[in-house]
């Protein structure tokens, strides 16, 4: 998300994503791993959470798939432009999954819950838009 910022030209950012690389990639296994545990453990809880909050999870899905191919296409190149447009790509990537990864455990720490007749995705539209107090999820 700060590498924009923290690096001022191409030989910083260069040095940034490498840094990051091996991190990154450490870090896409994991989620994949997470996801299939959550399932296999608690298939009621990755249904609730997967269902409710479907739009989103696909939105992040989208900006991690940015942000791979950012990593890897900048260096495909070398024209000023196109370095610019997959760093610029790689920081809004950043800054969406941020939110996104946010957006459910802000809602559950907000007090809204599910139950089996109102959706998860219904609840946390209803705390986020209609009301400010949790009490009234």
């Amino acid at each position: 998300m700060l590498h924009l910022v923290v690096a001022r030209d191409d030989a910083e950012r260069r040095a940034v994503l490498n840094a990051i690389g091996p991190v990154w990639d450490g870090n896409e296994v994991w989620l994949i791993t997470a996801a299939g545990a959550l399932f296999a453990a608690f298939p009621l809880v990755y249904a609730t959470v997967f269902s409710g909050f479907y739009l989103a999870t696909m939105f992040l899905l989208g900006a991690l798939i940015l942000r791979a191919i950012s990593i890897e296409f900048r260096s495909k190149e070398t024209a000023r432009l196109w370095r610019l447009g997959w760093d610029v790509g790689f920081s809004g990537a950043s800054a969406l999954a941020t939110l996104l990864f946010v957006s459910p455990w802000a809602t559950f720490s907000a007090g809204c819950r599910s139950t089996p007749t109102v959706p998860i995705a219904a609840v946390s539209a209803d705390c986020s838009i209609r009301s400010r107090s949790p009490s009234a999820c």
